[in-house]
């Protein structure tokens, strides 16, 4: 419907406003609880979380921070738990992996390092117009909670 598209759209603003180049005084690891702040991350390693976001590949920003828990030695057994939990109930849903293609990812990722947040909002729009609504319903549901 189109009250949850605008919802959509006014969370995604918040989220890529946020997590873009421009916006470098934001603290990413604050966000989701800072749940993430256990481990270390490094400025090349946020940067690259701000762009997986942008782009919607949380399949690939789950696989990545899994690594990086393996990886940790200085991680508490109950961060460790708070973050396995994280990865289980924040699952993304398989349409994320082809959400966008080829093309759409080059250009979010120009316009998010150009800190464009209306131009990935775009593309975004673009992408949840091209679903079906059970799909969109999913992508939103799976954005906004």
């Amino acid at each position: 419907s189109y009250s949850r598209m605008r919802h959509l759209l006014l969370s995604t603003v918040i989220v890529l406003t946020v997590t873009c180049n421009r916006w470098a005084d934001y603290d990413i690891l604050s966000a989701h609880g800072g749940v993430f702040r256990a481990l270390q991350w490094t400025s090349q390693e946020v940067n690259h979380i701000s762009a997986l976001h942008a782009r919607g590949e949380y399949h690939k920003l789950m696989h990545l921070i899994k690594e990086k828990l393996l990886d940790a030695d200085d991680v508490s057994m109950a961060d460790r738990r708070r973050i396995d939990r994280f990865l289980v109930a924040k699952r993304p849903p398989a349409v994320f992996r082809n959400l966008f293609d080829d093309d759409e990812k080059e250009s979010i990722d120009i316009s998010h390092s150009e800190g464009q947040v209306d131009d990935v909002l775009s593309i975004w729009s673009t992408a949840l117009i091209r679903l079906s609504d059970q799909l969109r319903s999913i992508v939103i549901d799976y954005i906004t909670t």
